[in-house]
Order: structure tokens, then sequence, then C-alpha cells
């Protein structure tokens, strides 16, 4: 029996984010193994994430790229884009994102069992998005300087977001 992607998950339909294979999911708990992915959702007695902007998205989408190219052969790649719209790997820690109401970014992996569901928490002093891109590629305190590499040289897209402070509610 094989497996058909069915988009039970997706709480906003964007052309752009399937273009960018970033899936927009309703909550932090897909039905789905998406490598990567930003939480939006309405619900605000559960996961109130708000809509990136398109700039946004392309840091994300490269933030998604950058762990497709750095782990994954080029016939597993082909596999998961004939399979589905977005990057699903069961076998992955995926990563979620959310971006608050306060304008901060928090992310969480998809092993997360205990302590908070987002990290930074959304009551924390807001985070910007590439700064919590950063925190998920560290050891110890510092990004690995393979993710320091590919922000250079893809700085054109980091660019756009880097005065993108986040602003309080």
């Amino acid at each position: 029996m094989s497996r058909v992607y069915t988009p039970t998950d997706i709480s906003v339909h964007s052309a752009l984010a399937v273009e960018l294979r970033v899936p927009l999911i309703a909550d932090p708990y897909p039905r789905w193994f998406y490598v990567t992915a930003v939480v939006v959702s309405r619900e605000p007695h559960l996961w109130h994430g708000l809509m990136p902007t398109d700039d946004e998205l392309r840091v994300v989408a490269s933030f998604n790229d950058h762990y497709r190219e750095t782990w994954y052969r080029d016939s597993w790649k082909q596999k998961m884009r004939d399979f589905a719209p977005y990057d699903i790997d069961g076998g992955a820690v995926g990563r979620y994102l959310i971006k608050h109401k306060h304008g901060g970014w928090g992310y969480r992996k998809h092993t997360w069992q205990y302590g908070p569901c987002f990290v930074p928490e959304w009551n924390a002093e807001p985070a910007g998005l590439v700064d919590v891109l950063d925190r998920c590629h560290s050891f110890v305190d510092e990004p690995s300087p393979h993710w320091v590499q590919w922000k250079q040289d893809h700085a054109d897209v980091f660019e756009a977001v880097a005065d993108s402070k986040a602003e309080t509610a």
C-alpha cells in the first residue's frame, strides 16, 4: 500500500508557500512529518501564530533549503518532491516555527515532549526570525559555522529581514 499525501494540516493556502515548499500548518503537532513548517493559526486559545511576510517566508525557505542540501541525497530530494508539495520525512527532526502576536519568533522540534511548546516562549522578550534560526543551529552559544556560511552565501535573502525587529503588541 502506498502513502498518499493529503493536506490535512494546512491552515493557510499560499501559492508562495507551496512554491517555496514551506507549509503553513494549523498547530505544532501535525499529522505529517514536515522537515520545516510555520504555524499559522487563528485559534486564540491555542497557538496564535501570525502569517509571516513574504520576505520572512523566503528566509524560512532558505533555512529549509539548508537542511535539505546538507542532509539529503538527490534521489531522496526527488522522492520528497514527487510525494508532496512540501518536504516530508518521518526520520527527520522537524522544526516548526511560529510568529507570535507580539511579532517575535519561536521554534520547536517535532521530538520535544516536555518543557515549553516553543522557545523562546510567547511571553518572553521578542526574538527576531534570524536569531531564532541561529538558535536552531547553535552549538553551545554560537551558530554552527556551516549555517553562518550558508547565511553569507544567501545574504540577499537574509538582508530582507535583517532590520526587522519584533514589535510589541
